[in-house]
């Protein structure tokens, strides 16, 4: 008898554990949060995504040829931690030369905040063809900042300006 009520007892854990152990969820990976940003935004028959992880940093990017377009996002990995105040020191302008350093000439022609976001404004040329971008900066944790940016033809501002609306309304 003391052996039947043992192996019901076992039995009943044992589908306790398997059961709490169904509920929890795994954690999401950072690349399907990174990539997420476009879920609502990219519409996937004329936007092509793309994503990357490395240990400093995860990546999106979706590109719209017909449109000649381009956004990018990036969630920099701070592991130490970095300080709201040093956000902006760390995305200052020799970050932004880097970050062009492959385009023919760029102007930053605006910079607005809104809380923690920064939204810099530029006007950038590659290939003889003139560019608007806009590029936000974004703390999202004290190990995380996101880096986000959608450029344009200069001839499609308002294109611009709907996406870019709809990336941070």
């Amino acid at each position: 008898m003391f052996k039947k009520l043992l192996l019901a007892l076992i039995v009943i854990f044992g589908a306790a554990l398997l059961t709490s152990a169904q509920d929890e969820k795994p954690p999401l990976r950072e690349i399907y949060k990174v990539l997420s940003y476009g879920d609502d935004v990219f519409e996937p028959d004329l936007w092509f995504a793309s994503a990357t992880e490395t240990l400093g940093m995860t990546t999106a990017q979706w590109e719209a040829r017909t449109l000649g377009a381009l956004s990018y996002v990036v969630y920099r990995h701070f592991d130490e931690g970095i300080k709201p105040e040093d956000v902006a020191t760390y995305f200052d302008s020799a970050w932004f030369e880097a970050a062009f350093a492959n385009y023919e000439s760029f102007r930053k022609v605006g910079v607005c905040y809104d809380g923690d976001v920064t939204l810099h404004k530029f006007n950038l040329k590659l290939y003889e063809t003139d560019f608007a971008m806009r590029y936000w900066v974004e703390p999202v944790s004290d190990t995380r900042v996101k880096a986000m940016f959608i450029v344009f033809p200069s001839a499609d501002v308002a294109g611009l300006d709907d996406y870019a609306t709809r990336l941070y309304p």
